[in-house]
């Protein structure tokens, strides 16, 4: 699993893992910094451009500025040391994702720096703070936070959810105030404590009280809030809303993941139009003395929109054999996408006990999925009170849930930017009641490309020595 650093202090290189990327006709090193290729571990022309950039520049919509930049030589500057404190000594950027370059090597990490990924929704729930603390701590190039809400951040009362930005921001603002109401958006909080955690990239927060992604939202508010990035991350936005967002995404050619956390269960969808990956696996020596040769496979996706996936694709028209059917189309995967079809149509999510006719359309959407996928027979004994059961409490949120959809989501971002390994195609659906979690491929095709070899690797004697 692709799992972003946890902290920016330096790491001493004990045992590199090796790092293999697509250069051609060229031995090296399996040490990630013993080749001058800008795939390896050393510091490729762009990533020292890149490193000559301002990071976490001043914030349009808040005026926040970073209390680091980077220097001419890429080192992180400490600009926030008190008067007459000695200063602080630069970090080198190399050093600061040196776990990370040697986990996926620098050509992949370089890709993140010049990402850009704008998070729309609920952000001041877990699953957004999750993906802006992964995201911030991977080293994207620029992060915007869309959430005009606004919280105080001194209210006593408030009760404090999964969403450890805003906590560790009430605990500051209680201690320094003495109970006068201290308003503030969601956004705002939400960056800072992003910006904190990594203030080499650019974090930006939109915090116009308009800027709220719910039933209210307008196509064009969102398409003014989501241009000019590559990566749109919809947390917690209500499932009428998302047709908009993803017809948004396609006509501005950006890539969509919306997320969502409905009590014990959760979902991600991805539609990222038409993407390119490779895989990279090894093959054993044919001779003792012979290099281990590493074959590269690429492969391209093209995805479909969520109306697609979820209101017109079926199982039955793709899958022959009804043994692989019924093990193709779980419970996991029906049940949340009958939620979804609920949500979409017109109901709405009831936060207490479901009434009868709830329960009634909910087991409606159900059928009729199943028998659109050609699963009927297989969960022609679901009720609608198991249904009920299963999505009790859709809006309580819970730590375990939302730190680990959180966490998925933010590595399949990071894995479909670095465009190495196969991304999430295209649902993922989990249920905390049968503990499980399925990816279903509604619609996406894979076109596979020819393998070839690219190179053959062989340690260095420092290698073997160690």
């Amino acid at each position: 699993m692709d799992t972003p650093a946890r902290n920016l202090r330096p790491r001493a290189a004990k045992s590199p893992a090796a790092t293999v990327t697509a250069t051609p006709t060229r031995k090296r090193s399996a040490r990630s910094g013993s080749s001058k290729s800008p795939a390896s571990g050393s510091s490729s022309p762009a990533t020292k451009r890149a490193r000559k950039s301002t990071a976490a520049s001043a914030s349009p919509d808040t005026g926040t500025t970073a209390a680091a930049t980077v220097s001419s030589e890429g080192a992180l500057v400490n600009n926030s040391s008190p008067a007459g404190a000695e200063p602080v000594a630069a970090i080198d950027a190399d050093e600061i994702y040196d776990r990370q370059i040697r986990l996926w090597g620098a050509a992949a990490q370089q890709r993140l720096r010049t990402a850009r990924i704008v998070l729309v929704g609920d952000l001041s729930r877990g699953i957004a703070a999750e993906a802006a603390k992964n995201l911030a701590l991977a080293g994207v190039g620029s992060l915007t936070l869309v959430d005009g809400r606004t919280i105080d951040l001194a209210d006593t009362a408030a009760t404090t959810g999964p969403n450890f930005f805003i906590s560790a921001a009430r605990a500051r603002a209680r201690a320094h105030t003495d109970g006068e109401a201290l308003e503030t958006s969601v956004a705002a909080v939400v960056a800072d404590g992003a910006r904190a955690l990594n203030p080499m990239i650019e974090i930006h927060a939109v915090s116009d009280p308009a800027a709220v992604v719910d039933e209210n939202v307008s196509e064009d508010s969102l398409h003014k809030w989501v241009a000019g990035n590559d990566f749109v991350i919809a947390c917690d936005v209500p499932a009428p809303v998302l047709d908009m967002v993803n017809r948004v995404t396609r006509a501005l050619g950006a890539r969509l993941f919306a997320a969502n956390v409905l009590g014990l269960n959760g979902f991600i969808f991805a539609d990222l139009l038409q993407h390119d990956y490779f895989i990279e696996d090894s093959k054993p020596p044919q001779t003792k003395d012979a290099d281990p040769e590493v074959v590269v496979t690429e492969h391209t996706l093209t995805y479909v929109p969520i109306w697609t996936a979820l209101d017109a694709f079926s199982f039955a028209e793709t899958v022959e054999s009804p043994k692989l059917l019924a093990r193709t189309v779980t419970m996991s995967y029906l049940a949340l996408a009958a939620v979804l079809a609920y949500w979409r149509h017109g109901n709405r999510l009831s936060s207490g006990k479901a009434h009868e006719f709830e329960a009634a359309a909910l087991l409606k959407e159900f059928q009729a999925l199943a028998s659109r996928h050609g699963v009927a027979h297989v969960y022609a004994h679901v009720t609608s009170q198991e249904l009920l059961h299963m999505f009790r409490g859709v809006h309580t949120e819970l730590v375990t849930v939302t730190s680990m959809m959180g966490g998925l989501l933010s590595q399949e971002v990071v894995r479909a930017i670095q465009g190495k390994g196969r991304p999430v195609a295209n649902f993922f659906s989990h249920t905390g009641d049968t503990s499980s979690g399925d990816v279903a491929a509604l619609g996406v095709v894979d076109v596979s490309k020819q393998a070839i070899v690219i190179e053959s690797v062989q340690l260095s004697d420092d290698d073997d020595d160690e």
